[in-house]
C-alpha cells in the first residue's frame, strides 16, 4: 500500500513473526478507518469503520 502525505497509518496493534495488524485512513476514504491483518505477506482488510467516536473530539491518538 502506498500512502500520500495526507494519509495516516497507525503503529501495528500487535505483531509476531510474519503477522501483524494496522489501521489506515486515506484522504480518498473521507475519514473512514480500515483495519488490516497481514499474514506472511497476505494483506487482508478485516473491517471498514467510520471515524466518528474516536477519542476526545474525534482524535484517533486518544483511542489507542
Amino acid at each position: 500500500m502506498k500512502l500520500d502525505k495526507e494519509d495516516f497509518l497507525s503503529n501495528p496493534s500487535w505483531f509476531d513473526k510474519g503477522k501483524f495488524s494496522y489501521r489506515v485512513s486515506t484522504k480518498k476514504d473521507n475519514g473512514r478507518w480500515r483495519l488490516y491483518f497481514v499474514n506472511n505477506g497476505d494483506n487482508k482488510m478485516l473491517v471498514n469503520l467510520s471515524s466518528e467516536g474516536w477519542g476526545r473530539n474525534g482524535i484517533i491518538e486518544d483511542s489507542d
